[in-house]
């Protein structure tokens, strides 16, 4: 039997961030499946920066959003099937250190581009059928404070990309699109600070990580994956932990 939500091939992605870290892993993995990806990432690293052709987009930017999803329509005409949005900033500052320019723009990067890209990417798919699906990238800091690497503003604006997550789940189930979330824990990736000690990381690990260890982008990815395809057609509005178990503690 045919399942009634198996995509017709080529399987279609866009990834922001694309050009680095997660959304490369992303990127990289959605190729091993034979998928067929577009990328979206900073306009400085347009072109061959990354594991697939990237779009110049800052997602902090409606106009540079909505014009990134234009040309996507110009690659794919029918839409996506499926985005992940993993482009974002994490900066370490305590929050008395913390001024509104710099608060303003990590909830730029990370809430308001979320909502933006999450936006455009569901406008994109709009005129596909079938299963469709946006995955966002939360983190362990929109549920646990850290007071080893405090960032409220990162923290805050991933506790936004997940209720925005639930929210749009329950906005757009009826068009077919789900919209679930990924919330990574400490992942060795240029943006973790904490790796780059080890007698620290060593330490943190030990106490408040289960499984004693940092994930790999890879990791990160496989999970961002399962939820952007059809194996996962009956699921939305998740938040799903990749985070060694760090959230349990």
């Amino acid at each position: 039997m045919i399942h009634p939500t198996a995509p017709d091939a080529p399987y279609r992605l866009v990834v922001s961030g694309a050009a680095s870290g997660i959304g490369a892993a992303v990127a990289r993995g959605a190729l091993a499946r034979g998928w067929e990806v577009l990328g979206l990432d900073l306009p400085h690293l347009e072109g061959d920066s990354g594991p697939v052709p990237i779009i110049g987009c800052d997602v902090s930017d409606e106009e540079a959003v909505v014009a990134a999803f234009a040309r996507v329509a110009e690659h794919w005409p029918a839409g996506p099937d499926a985005l992940v949005h993993s482009a974002g900033v994490y900066a370490v500052t305590p929050l008395l250190e913390t001024g509104a320019a710099a608060w303003d723009r990590v909830l730029g990067i990370n809430a308001r581009g979320s909502f933006l890209v999450a936006r455009e990417g569901a406008r994109a798919m709009a005129p596909r059928s079938g299963d469709r699906s946006v995955v966002l990238l939360s983190s362990v800091g929109a549920v646990r404070g850290d007071d080893r690497e405090p960032s409220a503003a990162y923290s805050a604006s991933k506790g936004a990309v997940t209720s925005l997550t639930r929210q749009l789940a329950a906005e757009f189930g009826s068009a077919g699109i789900r919209t679930n979330a990924v919330a990574p824990g400490v992942i060795d990736t240029a943006m973790t600070t904490l790796t780059n000690d080890p007698e620290a990381s060593d330490a943190f690990f030990a106490s408040r990580v289960p499984l004693r260890r940092a994930g790999t982008a890879e990791e990160v990815a496989a999970a961002c994956l399962f939820l952007a395809g059809p194996e996962s057609a009956y699921i939305t509005g998740v938040v799903l932990p990749v985070d060694g178990g760090q959230a349990i503690l």
